[in-house]
């Protein structure tokens, strides 16, 4: 499960003080579905399994442009298929 595919976003976020428009994902595991029934609103869930599967934190992930925010949670839906 080492490979990762990457997801250009149309507008750069800040991760670790650094200016980032490529997000690197993994597949989703169990755990991360199960990790994220702690949050109590779809969009938490999202944010939370976005952070898990590219290691930026949910803050960096909040920070995004709504745009970019729906066209990987779509992908990520894939990820499920």
């Amino acid at each position: 499960m080492s490979q990762k595919e990457a997801f250009k976003l149309n507008y750069p976020i800040e991760v670790d003080s650094i200016e980032t428009d490529t997000l690197h994902l993994r597949r989703i595991t169990v755990t991360d579905l199960e990790a994220q029934q702690v949050e109590k609103t779809e969009l938490g869930k999202s944010i939370l399994l976005v952070s898990r599967i590219s290691g930026v934190s949910p803050a960096a992930i909040r920070t995004m442009d709504a745009a970019d925010f729906n066209k990987l949670a779509d992908k990520v839906v894939g990820f499920l298929e």
